[in-house]
């Protein structure tokens, strides 16, 4: 399971009436450690705050959603995208061992950079699921653009730079938990206080007038990455299931019951209604009410799979890699964006697995299969909604692996920790079949190498960023209707980059 799946945010409705206490509300929001007098500070001061926003509308009146499909673990970027020359596949294939996959078996891509080189996709980026598009004709439609050798960069960084350790560098490189803080808030060298998804909620919730929910959802329970200052902003929860129910009151909830479920709920639900003169204790009642309100009125408001047009793969008994489950329940929530009175979203899905330091060329294999059957159902389903040009799919991860193996054996051998790694962005305002950014030499030891093959030492294949997070979440959060003007708040580092727009969206 990806890291902090199972940690609750206040709007999931993922209660249980034997264990929702104050103690563990405390403990979910982060306060324990100010006490009560802290917390009904705290929130006698968020509210003032939220009343006192002056929330301007950015951008058109028009929609527009994101999509953040983050691939938890490190994804081997190195066999997602592939050298499909000759010459370059032989060395490839030299220098990545075991874990080399034959050109014979890759998806060439049309496309090729400006070193003259060629590339292609791994095999099963071709996968597709009951007559959607994959990821690999995606590409070679114009509707998928991948962004090369992206990584956490406190400012731009050479190879003679990161070996002097005279240069800021994001804190931690090669940690899982730090390096997907650092991508999730694109802001490495300051301690973490949001996400720049977040932050972009802040700034554009004024857009959606009268919203019915929030404009943020995860179905991948909590992430770093939608954490803001605004409680208009504030994440909602779902599951690949939908809205998360109460547990152990009966499935469907029903208050009209003549049975112990029915008296239970109507009894939670009486206890909910009473106004409570404790702060706290008012607020704590407020939250469970309103996620209960909220899970109902979202049950009511998505469509049937019918109205989707598209079918999405769906493997419940594997929630680390049940991507389509969760893009389908994205996609029913834009279907129902106007009964939402959403003009814009923010959704986060998760897929885990991707820490192959063992047997990778299968498990990494299955991971890039469902990420094809699952990308492709969800552009299908955009289009069937007349939405394609509007909603943007995109994909991050903690880091690249390693492009030595650590192995010999085929069943057994994976790869390590790395760095800069690739990433892939879809939908209809995608200016696609290219690859965006610099795609790494990929000579051990060469410029773009974290290591020297020199003095004993043996280069692992860690390639240093050409292009970094905030210039690739800035093109997003610019097509998303955030103004220039507004960058610098979203993006603080961002003016350290040369150019902020990487130009994938139009």
């Amino acid at each position: 399971m990806w890291p902090n799946a199972k940690r609750s945010l206040p709007c999931a409705m993922n209660l249980d009436a034997e264990t929702l206490t104050r103690r563990k509300f405390l403990r979910q929001k982060g306060c324990a450690a100010l006490g009560l007098i802290g917390v009904m500070n705290t929130l006698a001061q968020l509210r003032m705050v939220h009343n006192a926003s002056a929330h301007t509308q950015l951008g058109t009146n028009d929609y527009k959603a994101l999509v953040c499909i983050f691939l938890y673990g490190g994804n081997d970027s190195n066999n997602t995208i592939i050298p499909y020359g000759v010459a370059a596949n032989e060395q490839y294939r030299t220098d990545r061992g075991i874990l080399g996959i034959d050109r014979g078996l890759l998806n060439q891509l049309s496309f090729t950079d400006a070193q003259n080189r060629t590339w292609g996709m791994h095999p099963n980026l071709a996968d597709q699921f009951q007559g959607s598009p994959s990821a690999h004709s995606l590409f070679q439609t114009g509707k998928l653009a991948v962004v090369a050798n992206v990584g956490t960069l406190v400012a731009p960084v050479n190879q003679a730079e990161y070996l002097s350790g005279n240069i800021a560098l994001p804190p931690q490189l090669f940690s899982h938990s730090d390096q997907q803080l650092h991508w999730q808030s694109s802001i490495p060298d300051q301690p973490f206080s949001s996400g720049w998804g977040g932050r972009l909620a802040d700034r554009m919730y004024g857009n959606n007038t009268n919203a019915q929910t929030s404009m943020s959802v995860s179905l991948a329970g909590h992430n770093d990455f939608m954490v803001g200052s605004e409680l208009a902003a504030t994440q909602l929860h779902l599951t690949a299931d939908g809205p998360v129910r109460l547990r152990n009151y009966g499935n469907p909830i029903n208050p009209d019951a003549n049975n112990n479920n029915g008296r239970m709920i109507r009894a939670f639900d009486k206890i909910m209604g009473e106004s409570m003169d404790n702060l706290f204790a008012e607020e704590y009642r407020n939250r469970v009410a309103n996620a209960r309100a909220n899970n109902a009125f979202i049950t009511d408001a998505l469509p049937s799979d019918a109205d989707l047009g598209a079918t999405f793969p769906n493997f419940p008994a594997f929630p680390d890699t049940n991507l389509g489950g969760q893009l389908e329940i994205i996609a029913k929530m834009i279907a129902a964006r106007d009964s939402l009175n959403q003009k814009r979203q923010i959704f986060f899905a998760a897929v885990g697995g991707f820490d192959t330091h063992g047997s990778q060329l299968g498990s990494h294999g299955t991971l890039m299969s469902n990420i094809s059957t699952a990308l492709g159902a969800f552009y299908q389903a955009t289009v069937e909604l007349g939405v394609e040009n509007d909603v943007t799919a995109f994909t991050a991860s903690d880091f690249n692996r390693t492009y030595t193996p650590n192995g010999t054996d085929a069943a057994s051998a994976g790869s390590d920790h790395a760095w800069g790694g690739h990433a892939m962005v879809v939908g209809g305002s995608v200016t696609g079949q290219q690859i965006y950014g610099t795609m790494p030499n990929l000579t051990l030891g060469a410029l773009d190498d974290t290591e020297l093959t020199a003095n004993g030492r043996v280069s692992r294949g860690r390639w240093i960023p050409s292009t970094s997070v905030d210039q690739y979440s800035a093109t997003l959060a610019k097509w998303y209707g955030l103004t220039p003007a507004h960058l610098a708040e979203v993006f603080p580092n961002l003016g350290r980059f040369d150019n902020p727009d990487l130009g994938f969206l139009s």
